[in-house]
């Protein structure tokens, strides 16, 4: 069988990642003997006609032989998200017309949280919900729907790297709110699942409620070859806590720490396992930079959408973090349901109390797979043009700070203010 992999384009270009999830899938299919490259119309910046007239359809390009046999594709297999239903469709319908017998495959975190639903919606042959990253070329024959069962992470082969071209994508690996300290990024996935239930994410659905860890020397594996192969010296994991299990954080800082690398935790860390031990291991083994998922500062909120924070405590854990001089994220999230004015100025006041160095303030987006989505709509207590103005203010009271504006006086760089310029609500507030 001959694949491509497609990653579909989103509307921002502000911090692209290789697509690891579609590069373990490579892996799987060529252990399996199958041939297999990955296009990235995100990265290309390409509409669904560019992508369309721009793909390998009757050869890939390192398969020359291919061509005077004129053999068309036979899967292309689509990675699709909520934000990118709409391009997905509009590109399956431009490349039936230009590869008639091809099988079109819809797979990823929007056809695992709404089902069949997104095949159909696209107009793909075949949709597959859970982890295809194993040979699910097998299970195909007739089907229309697969369910993929949750796998053991250290059963499947590291992602397939040399289909990514990692060093492509590392000038767009720039955060606006902390510069990254390593110019030769790679990215590590140690974890999958969420043990939470946290009523406006869609983890758990999606990755299943049981954290499952790759063995510590899988993941040092992993980094070992990206250092050799493209001399990366810092670490992003994409994990959503990389510390789920205390004692095995411990060990995987342990192990990282003579690397000399650095390391990022862009997606944060939970609270409860934050102490002097774990900070201090974290600092030992490179981390410079991580978050923490707050969402609300108002006690009933947090309540009901199920986040179990204690705020004391929670408070302790970034006060550790900024006493070692681990930059530290607070995400918040402005308009979660029911949520009144009120209670979101209680958010701000509650930022502003803490030692974090970085407030990020977002509007509530309810994701496909979450229990919010799952529930319907709900009328609005505060329409989106105030809460963009909310956003907006809190983000300011926030940042205009001696002890913040100091702060990046002192780390600054200036990539930053190219990186802050580009970042979507900025252009947004721009009116870009």
């Amino acid at each position: 069988m001959r694949l491509i992999l497609v990653r579909p384009n989103w509307v921002h270009r502000w911090l692209i990642g290789p697509p690891i999830g579609l590069g373990y899938i490579v892996a799987a299919m060529k252990k399996a003997g199958h041939e297999c490259i990955i296009y990235d119309a995100w990265l290309n910046n390409d509409t669904p006609m560019q992508a369309a007239n721009g793909m390998p359809t009757y050869e890939f390009i390192m398969h020359p032989y291919w061509a005077i046999k004129q053999t068309p594709i036979d899967i292309v297999g689509i990675q699709m998200f909520s934000e990118s239903v709409n391009w997905t469709k509009e590109f399956i319908a431009l490349m039936r017309g230009i590869c008639p017998t091809t099988k079109f495959i819809v797979g990823g975190p929007y056809v695992t949280a709404v089902g069949d639903k997104a095949r159909i919606e696209v107009g793909a042959d075949v949709g597959i919900s859970g982890e295809c990253d194993t040979d699910f070329i097998k299970h195909l024959n007739s089907k229309q729907w697969i369910k993929m069962p949750y796998i053991d992470v250290n059963e499947i082969a590291i992602p397939d790297w040399d289909s990514m071209n990692l060093p492509a994508y590392w000038p767009y690996m720039n955060p606006a709110s902390t510069p990254t300290r390593g110019k030769r990024i790679g990215i590590i996935q140690r974890t999958r699942g969420c043990n939470y239930h946290c009523t406006f994410c869609a983890a758990g659905a999606i990755m299943g409620h049981k954290v499952r860890f790759r063995d510590d020397d899988n993941v040092i594996e992993e980094i070992e070859y990206l250092k050799q192969r493209w001399d990366v010296n810092e670490i992003w994991f994409q994990d959503d806590n990389v510390i789920a299990n205390y004692k095995r954080g411990i060990q995987l800082f342990e192990r990282l720490e003579p690397l000399g690398i650095h390391i990022r935790l862009p997606y944060g860390i939970r609270w409860e396992n934050v102490d002097v031990g774990m900070v201090q291991a974290m600092k030992r083994a490179g981390v410079y930079c991580t978050g923490i998922g707050i969402e609300s500062g108002n006690p009933r909120v947090l309540a009901r959408i199920k986040k179990n924070i204690n705020q004391d405590k929670l408070k302790e854990a970034i006060r550790i973090l900024a006493e070692y001089d681990i930059n530290t994220i607070g995400f918040f999230i402005f308009g979660l349901p029911t949520e009144t004015r009120e209670e979101m100025k209680d958010t701000v006041k509650f930022a502003l109390s803490t030692k974090l160095h970085h407030g990020q303030f977002g509007t509530f987006i309810p994701y496909p797979g979450s229990e919010d989505y799952n529930a319907g709509q709900r009328p609005k207590i505060v329409e989106q043009n105030e809460l963009i103005k909310i956003q907006r203010n809190a983000t300011l009271r926030f940042y205009l700070r001696p002890r913040i504006i100091w702060h990046y006086i002192a780390h600054f760089r200036w990539s930053q203010l190219k990186a802050l310029w580009g970042h979507p609500w900025v252009k947004r507030w721009r009116g870009k």
